[in-house]
Formats: C-alpha cells, sequence, structure tokens
C-alpha cells in the first residue's frame, strides 16, 4: 500500500493456535509438504506479492542456513543428538524464499484496506491518487 509520503506500509496479523505436538520430528527438516500442514503465508491485497514484496516477508527461508542451524543444534543440543538431518527434504527448500505455497486472497472492491481492521476514526495518510 502506497502511502502520501510515497513509502509503502505493510498491515499484518499473526494466529497462532495452541495444538499438541503429535509428532516429534527425528528427522529435520520437515518435507515441505509437512511444513505446509502446519504453517501457512496468506496475503492479501489488490495484487499476488511480486518477489520484491516477499524479500520484505518474515517467512523467508535459506537453505544454507537451516541447513547450518541444525548442525549446530545437532552439536550443541543434547535432545538434538542423535538428529538425522534429511538431505533430501533440505534439497527441496529454496535457495531462498518462501517455503510453503502463497495463498492470495484479493479484495472485492479492488482495495487493499480491511474494514473490520479499520477504526471509524482512521485518518490514514494514503494517497488515492498513487499507484502501487
Amino acid at each position: 500500500m502506497r502511502v502520501a509520503s510515497g513509502h509503502s506500509k505493510m498491515i499484518a496479523n499473526v494466529i497462532a493456535f495452541a495444538s499438541p505436538v503429535v509428532k516429534v520430528y527425528q528427522h529435520l527438516p520437515p518435507r515441505r509438504d509437512e511444513l505446509s500442514e502446519v504453517l501457512a503465508f496468506i496475503f492479501t491485497g489488490i495484487k499476488p506479492p511480486t518477489e520484491e514484496d516477499l524479500g520484505r516477508t518474515p517467512m523467508l527461508v535459506r537453505r544454507n542456513a537451516v541447513s547450518e542451524a541444525l548442525e549446530w543444534l545437532k552439536l550443541n543440543h543434547a535432545d538434538y543428538a542423535d538428529l538425522v538431518i534429511d538431505q533430501d527434504a533440505l534439497a527441496s527448500y529454496p535457495e531462498s524464499g518462501v517455503p510453503v505455497e502463497i495463498i492470495v486472497k484479493t479484495s472485492a472492491d479492488g482495495s487493499n484496506i480491511i474494514a473490520s481492521a479499520t477504526s471509524i476514526h482512521d485518518t490514514s495518510d494514503e494517497d488515492p491518487d498513487s499507484t502501487p
């Protein structure tokens, strides 16, 4: 969303539900299809996110960083000493990117303002003539 100053702003929400851990992983990282069962990335806006938009999200995963973190965990945490690092699953992760499916939800009125998340006293500094 563009604002009058010419900068962009992002509106984001996180919803987390407590859920019992049904599966204890002996092999990490989980396969990407398993990851999509417990993690979702939903983008709401007037158009799908660009690569630049995705580059500013907190959902980025770097395959090499995941590998290094798992190696560190295996060496430095007693509970993970017998961890098997699944190289095939790791190879399925992007070099750098979002590891789960991106679901795009476009609004019916063509805007990216969520009415239920907007105060009636909102004095938004949006520029109605600017383009995203």
